[in-house]
């Protein structure tokens, strides 16, 4: 049996002045993680969005936070 596997690769160096594309880069890493859940890819979507504080009003990296969001309360619930 083959096992699937899901690899985010470290995205917080690649959107240097870029929010949109790094918006757009973590919440497709999200999608992801909904399919084949694993640590470190939760951690790179987390630096994508530290990288992103300077346009934390932006749209797009509100939309991220909302994204973000509701993975904590899912965790959460599941964590009861």
């Amino acid at each position: 049996m083959r096992g699937t596997g899901v690899h985010i690769p470290p995205l917080a160096h690649r959107h240097d002045e870029q929010p949109e594309r790094a918006c757009d880069d973590a919440r497709e890493a999200l999608d992801l993680l909904e399919i084949t859940w694993y640590a470190t890819g939760m951690e790179r979507v987390r630096d994508v969005r530290r990288t992103l504080t300077p346009w934390q009003h932006e749209r797009c990296v509100r939309d991220l936070d909302d994204q973000l969001y509701r993975w904590s309360t899912t965790v959460s619930a599941l964590g009861r």
